[in-house]
Parts: C-alpha cells; structure tokens; sequence
C-alpha cells in the first residue's frame, strides 16, 4: 500500500506540474485560435493539397530552404484540420505546450530539481519573446525546430549518464529531425559539445577529455549528419532571395540584434540603464555563475547566431529556440537567488523569494499577451479581400482565370494566388492582379 502511494505521488505531482504549464499557456494563448490564417499560411496549405512525397528529396530547383519535416507537417496537418483555421492554431499551441513540457523536464534532468523544472518550462510558455512562433500558423517551423533541439540535448543527457546506446540512436534521430524543420538546427552539435565538457556527469572524477573520448563515435555520427545537411542547405540557401538581395550578411548590426534580443528576453527596459542592465546579467551568467547557468547563457546567445546577420532586425519567432535557453537561465538564476537568500537572516526570505518569482511569472505572462493581441487582425484585410473577389466570383468553374482587383493593405502580392485556390478549395485556379 505504501508502495502503491509512493507510485502515484510522483505521476499526480507531474500531471500538476504539466496542468500548471498548460494553463498558463491557455491564458495567453488561447484567443489566436480565432485569428485566421495570414501571409504564407496559404502558400503551405495550398500547397499541402498537391503534396508529392518524391519533392522530399528534390534539391534542383530550390531556392529558399530545405526543410522537409515541414514539408511533411501541412500536409498531416490537413487532414487533422481540413479547411478549419482555428484547428491549425491548436496545433501550434499544442506543439507550444510539449516543448514547454520538454524545457521543464530537461531543466529538472540538468538540475535534479523538479520545482526548478516547472519554473523553467513556466517561463518558456509565457515567454514574451517568441510569440510569433505560436501565433503564426507558418511559423511552425520554430515550434519543431525547437521541440526537436531541446529533446536531443535531454536525451544526449541521458545518454551521458547512463551510458545507453539507445538513448544516443534516439538523440540521433532527433537531431537530424531537428535539422530538417529549420536551418537554425546547425546550432544543436556546438550545444551538445557544451553541454558535455560544461555539465559534470554522473561519472564522478572523469575529465573532460574522458567524456569527449569515451563518446567520439555519437560526435562522428552526428558531425557526418550536420556536414550532409549543411551542404544540401548551403546550396539552396545561397539561391535564397534574402542572401542575394543583400538582406542577410555579416556587420556590426549582429551585435546590435544580439543585444536588443537579450533585452526582450528578459522584459528589460528599452534605454541605457536597460541595455547595460542586460549586458552584465548575461556577462555574469557566462562567466561566475555556475555551470548550468553558463550553459543555458551560451545555449541562448548560440542560438541566436544564425538569424543575427538580418539587417533589418530579428522577427520574434526566431527569438523561440533561444528562448528554451534563456527560461533555463532565468530558473536557475532564481534557484540561485533562493539559496543566497536562504543562507541570510532575513526574516521571511522564502516568502520574499516567492513573491519577487510568481511577480516576474506575472510580468512575463502579461507582455506575452500584449504581444499576442498585436496580432490579433493579421488575417482582417486577407478577410475582407476575399469577400471582395467572392462577390465578383461567387463560383469560378475549375482551372478558371481570376481577374483580381488590388489587394488592401496588409496582403502580400506573393501570396494571392495560393490565398485563392486555398479559399476556394482549387489549386487549379489561374490569379492575375490589376
């Protein structure tokens, strides 16, 4: 009996863990399920309609990106959701709530605090930063990127630990799932190499040079992966429009993302004392703080390099996969805090502690749904565009020309024909614009 309760302690504290973090997920969250579908969210879909598995692995031709996990998802997810918007929107609010789930479990595995755990993946979901990710339906892409990254560096730790094969095979497919969602997956062999010469193992006295040793044939492995995927990538991704117009390239202006993305991270203020405020946080966390801090300060600026190098600043959603880092800093800062403040005379230093913990939760939550409602009437003018053509056409016969007046403001030209045939349900309808 007392075994029986032992067992079920642990699942009941767990399931509250997990209701906790998907409440807080719904609470900011939950409205984008009536935003609509916006911008290249037609592109995927109407393309998912015609899905050709053999496309999979066809390179000439490309000129954007390869990313065939992606490639995959729409087309899974159309027969899910058909043409319901909302449906889409709780598929990304869902894949927002496993890798919250996935941040808190590897924080807890890191750590052997599972309270700690619960704080990590309570800051990834309320995390101000990334919202465009589980807002926007296309960007997808950083849910899995994401989802795939933070599960290999936990199944890698396993594998360190207890010395399993399988948990490296699992961490190898995960890894190259990881790459195959987005480009920023190149990111993930640097965090694992981090991961192992920083973080002591349950190997007790093993160097350094012991770890990397004992575990040289998984790094092989998954440096032969990484080198196949990068050149596939290098040679689509310098067709892409961005690297030939100029858009994305190499200056002082990364320093100067960097910088502003820290910033968001953390809530900061946007002036000098804020700046400075966020610089020293983040030079402390690389420096003097302890390992498992240094590890997520790196994991976070790291993952930030790939998109840094855009000119015209970093949209949000490539601030996701950085921010699974910076909620395991944060926790860790604040577990780092609690023992500072156990070992004073302070009366009431929990106390303290608690409030100034659930104060910054608050404050994290509340920016991440104003940032939420900012995109509340994306799909507004791809609305009211399409009651316009629908009144001209109210019923186009198959493989029709489509004579289309100029879209509002706020509907990209690239995106009307695919924005067409996805409301109409035809990919085989022709699109010109006036």
């Amino acid at each position: 009996m007392t075994e029986a309760r032992f067992v079920r302690r642990p699942i009941a504290q767990h399931a509250l863990a997990a209701l906790t973090i998907g409440g807080a997920i719904l609470v900011v969250y939950a409205g984008t399920t009536g935003y609509g579908l916006f911008s290249d969210d037609f592109t995927w879909l109407a393309g998912a309609r015609s899905f050709d598995a053999a496309s999979l692995i066809q390179i000439d031709g490309r000129a954007h990106f390869y990313r065939p996990v992606i490639e995959l998802y729409f087309p899974a997810a159309l027969l899910v959701c058909g043409p319901a918007a909302s449906c889409y929107h709780w598929l990304s609010v869902s894949l927002h709530f496993l890798t919250s789930l996935a941040v808190g479990v590897l924080a807890a595995s890191l750590s052997r605090s599972n309270l700690l755990g619960v704080f990590a993946g309570l800051l990834f979901a309320t995390q101000p930063a990334g919202v465009e990710a589980v807002v926007w339906v296309s960007a997808v892409s950083e849910l899995l990127v994401t989802l795939f990254f933070v599960l290999t560096v936990w199944l890698f730790w396993r594998g360190l630990n207890g010395g399993r094969r399988r948990h490296f095979f699992a961490a190898g497919c995960t890894f190259t799932a990881c790459l195959f969602s987005h480009e920023s997956g190149v990111m993930l062999l640097p965090i694992l190499v981090l991961l192992t010469i920083t973080l002591p193992t349950s190997a007790h006295g093993e160097s350094v040079l012991g770890r990397l040793r004992a575990h040289l044939v998984v790094f092989v492995c998954l440096a032969l992966i990484l080198a196949a995927y990068s050149a596939i990538a290098y040679v689509i991704n310098v067709r892409n429009y961005v690297v030939v117009e100029g858009q994305y390239g190499i200056g002082l202006h990364i320093a100067d993302n960097v910088r502003h993305a820290l910033g968001t991270f953390v809530v900061a203020r946007r002036d000098a004392l804020g700046s400075v405020t966020v610089v020293l946080f983040f030079l402390w966390a690389c420096t003097f703080a302890g390992p498992r801090a240094r590890f997520y300060a790196l994991w976070t600026i790291a993952a930030m390099l790939p998109f840094a190098g855009f000119r015209g600043g970093l949209s949000s959603r490539y601030l996701y996969l950085a921010g699974a880092g910076c909620a395991g800093l944060i926790a860790e800062s604040l577990w780092w805090a609690r023992d500072r403040l156990a070992a004073t005379t302070l009366p009431a230093a929990a106390a303290v502690w608690g409030i100034l913990s659930i104060a910054l939760l608050v404050r994290f939550g509340a920016f991440a749904s104003k940032n939420v409602h900012a995109w509340d009437s994306a799909s507004a003018p791809y609305r009211a565009y399409y009651a316009q053509i629908r009144d001209a056409y109210p019923s186009p016969e198959t493989g029709a020309l489509l004579e289309l007046p100029a879209p509002p403001h706020g509907v990209a030209s690239l995106n009307i024909p695919a924005f067409v045939r996805w409301e109409y349900g035809d990919n085989t309808l022709q699109v010109t614009v006036k």
